[in-house]
């Protein structure tokens, strides 16, 4: 395992991701695939969500385009204005989520990237990763789980890109599975509950909303957060504590 140094700076690392640049998938809006964030201290915990998406991320995209190809490399590492990078980590719902799963969990100290490390889009508008942005995101992370040999206690995928993708790589870590958090996915059903009636039942999702610092100021925006944590404690939980047993 990488011990020496951060993971951002060592060259076993840069060099993967030297080399899905020079073969990135067709039609991407960045070349470079990204490293994962892992904070120093790091609990063992991966959280991957799906995809950037750079499409209308425009500040965010013009500032990825104005650095050099290995600081885009290391996006995840460098302060652009919009958080970490990873929407669904940056508005709070898989902080939220995790908090709600285990209220002990240290944010602080969690690893997080998308599965796929690349974005496409039709005209202005974000797609969904193509096959082959898929089949290339198994080769990256096959290759750099490879170099890296990280000591991964649980990989949380968020989405079924992320289940996937990590499935299809082989690698052998306790794996929880959590549906996607993104708007377009929690609008559809979060009418399928009252938002006061889930506080009530759920009270870790209350408490964890309160720790994180989720204010109710968007009744629209906090519903779907709500909604998510709620699925995450539900079916998430004690995957986790199984994983995550004598920490």
């Amino acid at each position: 395992m990488i011990m020496e140094e951060r993971l951002e700076h060592h060259e076993a690392v840069m060099a993967v991701c030297r080399e899905f640049t020079a073969a990135a998938p067709a039609g991407v809006i960045i070349r470079e695939p990204y490293l994962p964030y892992v904070p120093d201290p790091w609990n063992g915990i991966l959280v991957l969500a799906e995809a950037q998406q750079l499409a209308s991320a425009v500040k965010y995209r013009q500032r990825l385009e104005g650095l050099s190809s290995d600081e885009r490399v290391r996006r995840l590492y460098v302060w652009l204005g919009d958080g970490l990078g990873v929407r669904p980590w940056d508005d709070g719902s898989i902080k939220l989520g995790l908090k709600a799963m285990r209220s002990d969990l240290r944010l602080e100290e969690v690893a997080v990237s998308n599965a796929v490390p690349w974005s496409c889009a039709e005209g202005k508008a974000n797609r969904n990763p193509t096959d082959e942005m898929r089949q290339a995101a198994v080769a990256f992370w096959h290759e750099l789980l490879a170099v890296w040999e990280p000591e991964i206690r649980a990989v949380v995928t968020v989405g079924k890109t992320a289940r996937l993708v990590m499935k299809a790589t082989g690698f052998k870590a306790p794996v929880v599975l959590l549906r996607s958090s993104s708007r377009c996915y929690m609008n559809q059903v979060r009418g399928l509950f009252c938002l006061d009636d889930l506080l009530e039942r759920f009270p870790e999702v209350a408490a964890a909303a309160d720790a994180v610092g989720i204010q109710r100021d968007d009744d629209k925006e906090f519903y779907n957060k709500v909604f998510f944590a709620c699925h995450a404690a539900s079916v998430g939980r004690w995957p986790l504590a199984d994983a995550l047993k004598g920490q």
